[in-house]
């Protein structure tokens, strides 16, 4: 039997910071940030000095992650989750699925170096460089270390990478095969080789030394920006985190205990097209059929969804498609959602951006103030921008919006998507509900 299928938390790392929270704020006003966080006027937004401290100070079995800084990023990431915790039957009951485009990627250069550099020969390689370098290296790490038995996978489609991994799970859980999943991704990009290989592909942006080099759906946009990072989200059938500590139902009515769930995924969809290898459609036909899929599944309409989380790498043509296609959902709607840009920000991470955006959703649910990029959007969607709009007075950076009336100008979600696109022509949008919503605001 179907089932509702709920987030009870969500973990992230990335040059934002090392929290959800911490990456949300710095979003709200980069200024304010309480960590020394890598400059972003520069081409790749690694993490900062004490992530990194952190990731190799982090102690880990060497059979199982070894020095694969992917691996030890994902593993730094799970940490802020409560996994140890789940009772022996959840556990048995929990799969993983990890989303990576070039999966654990300093592991594999550094093997093939060896390999090819010792003129074809094997004997500088570990014995454990075949587990090392598949591609499920990442999901079965997690797996093991926590003992989560539901089983594990590994899904690879470029920069949508993550968001199909959380489309997965969704659906195995809604369909009851797992009462839980652990599901997301992580990207290790900023290597000599991905980076030259990008810059080949002339999708990266060319730096002014000014703030921000990613300018995702901007006037400006000249190309993207490879970040480091990689996000995990706990999705369960109960929307409780733990059986103990359910409540009567009549408590629950009054007020929402603090460890349910913030987040309900409601539906997911996906799409391709045969445009070519390097990206979409002029007008992002997959991107539209994709979230057409999803809102259907949903059974939601297009006037319901509140708040999209865009895709924006930043590339010229990439956000073009992205944008013709929001234009051609939303045409007929008055009153546009609100849009949740967060590239320019956290970087490109490429197969973890998805889990990124959802994150960054799920932290705006509970936060309830919307920020918006430092730089001219667009002229297309700059009028998405709802009205009317007050400054918050400790941060001039963050806007509380206003769509309807009875929401008394603060920024409330109710229904939202995140969107994903990847080279091939690979679309996944993922749909989801504020619990919150309505909790505090007299309706």
């Amino acid at each position: 039997m179907a089932s509702q299928v709920f987030v009870l938390d969500v973990a992230s790392i990335s040059s934002c910071g090392d929290s959800v929270k911490q990456a949300y704020d710095y979003m709200l006003d980069p200024s304010k940030s309480p960590n020394q966080l890598p400059e972003k006027s520069k081409a790749v937004y690694g993490l900062s000095a004490a992530i990194y401290k952190k990731m190799w100070q982090l102690s880990v079995d060497v059979s199982l992650s070894g020095s694969d800084p992917t691996a030890r990023l994902l593993r730094l990431v799970s940490e802020q989750l409560s996994l140890h915790d789940m009772s022996t039957e959840a556990k048995q009951r929990c799969g993983v699925v990890v989303g990576s485009s070039r999966g654990a990627t300093d592991l594999l250069e550094d093997a093939m170096a060896m390999f090819y550099g010792g003129s074809l020969s094997a004997s500088l390689l570990s014995s454990r460089t075949s587990p090392y370098t598949t591609a499920s290296f990442l999901s079965s790490m997690l797996a093991q270390h926590y003992g989560l038995c539901g089983g594990h996978y590994y899904v690879s489609s470029a920069c949508s990478s993550s968001l199909h991994a959380l489309g997965m799970a969704y659906l195995m859980v809604k369909e009851g095969m797992l009462s839980h999943c652990l599901a997301g991704g992580v990207e290790w990009a900023s290597t000599p080789f991905c980076e030259a290989i990008l810059k080949k592909a002339g999708v990266l942006a060319r730096s002014d030394g000014r703030f921000p080099v990613l300018k995702s759906f901007g006037s400006q946009r000249n190309g993207t920006v490879l970040g480091e990072g990689g996000g995990l989200a706990l999705l369960s059938s109960s929307s409780l985190k733990t059986h103990e500590e359910k409540k009567e139902e009549n408590e629950r009515d009054k007020k929402r205990d603090k460890n349910s769930a913030v987040m309900e995924i409601c539906g997911f969809g996906m799409a391709s097209e045969s445009f070519g290898m390097v990206g979409l459609s002029e007008d992002g036909e997959a991107l539209r059929l994709a979230f057409q899929r999803a809102t259907a599944q949903s059974c939601l309409s297009v006037e319901d969804i509140d708040m999209v989380v865009v895709h924006g790498s930043g590339t010229s043509r990439g956000d073009g498609a992205e944008i013709q296609a929001l234009m051609k959902i939303f045409r007929k709607v008055t009153c546009k959602p609100h849009l949740l840009i967060t590239k320019w920000a956290t970087g490109h991470t490429l197969g973890a951006s998805g889990i990124l955006a959802l994150s960054l959703a799920f932290q705006e649910c509970k936060d309830k103030r919307a920020p918006w990029p430092l730089y001219p959007v667009d002229s297309y969607i700059a009028d998405w921008r709802r009205i009317p709009v007050t400054h918050n007075r400790e941060n001039k950076w963050c806007s509380v919006l206003g769509k309807k009336k009875s929401y008394n100008n603060s920024h409330t979600c109710r229904y939202g998507c995140v969107l994903g696109m990847g080279f091939g022509g690979s679309a996944a949008v993922l749909v989801f509900r504020n619990l919150l919503a309505g909790l505090d605001d007299g309706d």
